[in-house]
């Protein structure tokens, strides 16, 4: 394995954990507003508006995040593209100096 292929498995591996753990988060709080929600409502703490109204609010709260992982992880990918594009000018000047 070379250099870059390394530095490209490096940076998925770091880029997966904060990933899924930003999934895990976003799909257990939607689970858990669903469940509060609805057995608030079965017990009549609640009415069905205030429950649909929790739900949509965590369906974009879910969607916030979720965008937000995916910028931040096309940012994390570019560094590394741009690492590769330096080491790759890099090797070109170091050619054209030994000629």
């Amino acid at each position: 394995m070379d250099e870059s292929e390394k530095m490209m498995f490096k940076m998925e591996i770091t880029l997966f954990i904060p990933l899924f753990l930003s999934w895990v988060v976003t799909q257990g709080t939607l689970a858990v507003v669903v469940i509060v929600g609805a057995n608030l409502y079965a017990n009549g703490s609640i009415n069905l508006l205030y429950l649909i109204g929790y739900i949509f609010v965590a369906m974009k709260m879910k969607d916030i995040v979720d965008g937000l992982g995916a910028n931040t992880s096309e940012l994390f990918y570019l560094d590394a593209r741009i690492k590769r594009i330096k080491e790759i000018k890099e090797t070109k000047k170091f050619k054209k100096e030994k000629k």
